[in-house]
């Protein structure tokens, strides 16, 4: 996975108004981890924010962890991240959180 499709994710994710109440008042730190590659993905005030490393450990509300192949589905909007064995794409945190983040994702 690589940062361009991060980046393609936010852009189609920011150009969906009909979406932005989803996000709009919720604070949300992500750590998406695909084998090597890992980005902190930070949702706040409505705004999506990419970096390439936590902010802080204590704003971490959920945690990726996908192999490489699954990530491309996910964040092309393919896929949904609930619907993958846990060997392929695993989340912690709490559950709310990863359904919110799966909607995100899950652009089609």
């Amino acid at each position: 996975m690589s940062e361009q499709l991060l980046v393609e994710w936010k852009r189609r994710l920011e150009n969906r108004d009909d979406l932005s109440h989803l996000y709009e008042r919720k604070n949300l730190g992500i750590i998406v981890t695909v084998e090597d590659y890992s980005a902190w993905v930070e949702i706040h005030s409505g705004m999506v924010e990419l970096h390439a490393e936590p902010q802080s450990s204590s704003a971490v509300s959920l945690r990726l962890d996908v192999k490489k192949d699954i990530a491309e589905k996910l964040f092309n909007g393919e896929r949904k991240l609930t619907a993958f064995p846990a060997d392929l794409a695993s989340w912690k945190g709490r559950y709310r959180d990863c359904l919110l983040f799966e909607t995100l994702l899950y652009l089609p």
